[in-house]
């Protein structure tokens, strides 16, 4: 994993995309509190309650009002510079659970992205750990998402690091499942909490009968390993109608509600 983790880094900074200037820079935006949270709500099928919420960042521009993660987010990501951000995201989810644990308020779980680049980021746990122990809230109201976006000579990585995390204390979620490819056997081999069928797929329920059959099946093989299922993008009541019909435990998007501070 190290070897890994080293690799990557080095690929970053021979090819130009790593500026340590620009690092600190960053830190400085944070600092400032420009990059803001936004949660999305999830929400069980079965009772209509929200059940957690999905951290998602913004950006606070002066001029330009809040910006949106598909404006900054790639580029970020490009410099090898996005995991100071999920960093501080996973801090924010920290000191929100803390908050609400003061003010006498029901905890709800939220999750929290981490980008391919932060995983493979050299010490991450001990960094993630670093964080919490400044707040103390209960690690199972936390959860770390992680994309399947991951090639398949990285799968081991990707194991050995979410177990890690999973030995850690904290929930582990699969995102953006059907996005792109999805590899069917990570599911045997990570221990996953959640996972979170890619709104394409949530969208092709009306007009295609493979994409029901194939969401069909994966909400029962989701059942049958113990793993929630939630459908991301759900923007209308038919598309809940029909998750419900398929087994779908719980929905997060627009028809509940957008992101909110």
């Amino acid at each position: 994993v190290i070897a890994k983790q080293n690799f990557y880094k080095r690929e970053e900074r021979e090819s130009g995309r790593y500026n340590p200037h620009r690092m600190e820079g960053l830190k400085k935006v944070i600092q400032q509190g420009l990059f803001k949270m936004y949660l999305q709500p999830k929400a069980e099928i079965s009772s209509g309650r929200v059940s957690g919420a999905e951290a998602l960042v913004r950006f606070e521009d002066e001029r330009l009002g809040i910006i949106g993660p598909d404006k900054f987010i790639p580029q970020l990501e490009r410099e090898g510079m996005i995991y100071a951000v999920d960093l501080y995201m996973f801090g924010r989810v920290c000191e929100t659970l803390k908050s609400w644990m003061d003010q006498g308020r029901p905890l709800l779980m939220i999750s929290v992205n981490f980008s391919r680049s932060t995983l493979l980021e050299e010490n991450l746990t001990e960094q993630v750990e670093e964080i919490w122990e400044k707040y103390q809230v209960p690690k199972e109201y936390i959860e770390i998402e992680i994309t399947e976006s991951f090639g398949e000579m990285e799968r081991e990585t990707l194991v050995q690091i979410g177990q890690r995390i999973i030995e850690h204390g904290f929930r582990l979620s699969l995102d953006d499942f059907g996005a792109q490819y999805s590899n069917i056997a990570i599911l045997s081999v990570l221990p996953l909490h959640e996972l979170k069928l890619d709104k394409s797929l949530i969208h092709g329920l009306f007009s295609s009968d493979n994409t029901r059959i194939v969401v069909k099946h994966f909400l029962n093989l989701c059942k049958e390993l113990g793993i929630q299922s939630v459908a991301e993008g759900v923007e209308s009541a038919e598309q809940l109608d029909i998750l419900r019909e398929l087994g779908c435990g719980y929905i997060q998007g627009y028809y509940l509600n957008k992101p909110v501070p």
